[in-house]
């Protein structure tokens, strides 16, 4: 995120006393811009975000000249959300729930086959260390809930020990703007780099 739409951010969650801070209004104009003209009720059950601080945050977006109306991003907003968010999908990239198992991945997302052959060529677990190997449906179903959620377009990740490589599967959809590992298993971030390579 720029720093510019950071303070405009903070400032919006600031005066509208919403507790969730930058990251509630930043939810708030994803799933708008993913979801145009969306009534409070379904952009409170989609955000997590109580009607009337939701209602409080959309009249300080208005104020600050991101949407036009208090349910109606415009396309000034959508271009304002776009770039300075950087956000990539304007639609729900994973429309459908996830269940159980993972037997076909959408079309958009085939290229996330390649994490199979990381996956086979992965260190083995360090059970002193607590590791163990997700399979390659909880990979994807990861990968997939993060990219749904918005958590990952333009933003900076951070992993705390990844020996699932959740971070190579983060990285192959080109979204994150920078990834960093931070493992205590040399041999994990051995891996790692010479798989970003």
């Amino acid at each position: 995120m720029i720093e510019e739409a950071e303070k405009i951010l903070t400032l919006v969650a600031e005066r509208a006393q919403l507790a969730e801070g930058i990251e509630g209004v930043r939810s708030i104009l994803l799933i708008m811009y993913r979801f145009p003209s969306l009534k409070n009720k379904i952009l409170s059950q989609k955000t997590g975000i109580a009607i009337p601080t939701l209602a409080a945050v959309r009249n300080e977006l208005v104020k600050a000249g991101i949407i036009e109306k208090r349910n109606f991003l415009g396309e000034k907003g959508r271009e304002w959300v776009k770039s300075k968010l950087n956000l990539n999908f304007d639609y729900d990239p994973v429309p459908d729930n996830f269940d159980s198992t993972i037997k076909e991945l959408p079309k958009e997302f085939a290229y996330l086959n390649k994490i199979k052959e990381f996956l086979k060529n992965r260190p083995i677990p360090e059970y002193a260390l607590d590791q163990s190997h997700a399979d390659f449906s909880t990979v994807i179903k990861k990968t997939l809930y993060l990219v749904k959620k918005g958590d990952i377009e333009g933003r900076k990740i951070i992993f705390l020990g990844d020996d699932d490589i959740i971070s190579i599967s983060i990285g192959l959809t080109g979204l994150a703007k920078e990834i960093t590992i931070v493992d205590i298993d040399d041999r994990i971030l051995d891996f790692l780099s010479q798989s970003a390579e």
